[in-house]
């Protein structure tokens, strides 16, 4: 019995230090949003590679399935974010993406330059 208590105290201990550790990683964290003052994500923060431009979409897109994006919109925020795609044509890149993402049936069109997540289940189709 003693030693079933022992292991258990022990196991407090180790969740304990961890859960102090992450809290101090989300202090680190908060203080470098703090200095960036809102111009930098946390995956830029946090030295994270950008994801690849169709993941990058529907991730702008999923985070409020409410809004629907114009495409102008859209790249603005994927360029903000510094998820844009390079080469000689980022912007026509981008509208194949999208275009990709359509036939794929990942998005939604309901206007002629006009997306929505397919997780906002109010947008009509057109």
């Amino acid at each position: 019995m003693r030693k079933q208590i022992e292991g258990e105290r022990e196991a407090g201990r180790q969740m304990l230090e961890r859960a102090e550790a992450q809290l101090q990683a989300l202090d680190q964290l908060e203080a470098l949003i703090a200095e960036s003052e809102g111009n930098a994500t946390a995956a830029d923060l946090l030295g994270l590679p950008a994801p690849p431009l169709k993941t990058a979409v529907l991730r702008v897109l999923n985070e409020d399935p409410t809004i629907a994006w114009h495409r102008d919109e859209l790249y603005d925020e994927i360029v903000r974010r510094g998820w844009g795609p390079g080469g000689a044509s980022p912007r026509n890149t981008f509208t194949t993406r999208l275009r990709d993402l359509e036939k794929d049936g990942r998005l939604r069109r309901i206007g002629r330059d006009t997306f929505v997540s397919l997780k906002n289940e109010g947008a009509l189709a057109m």
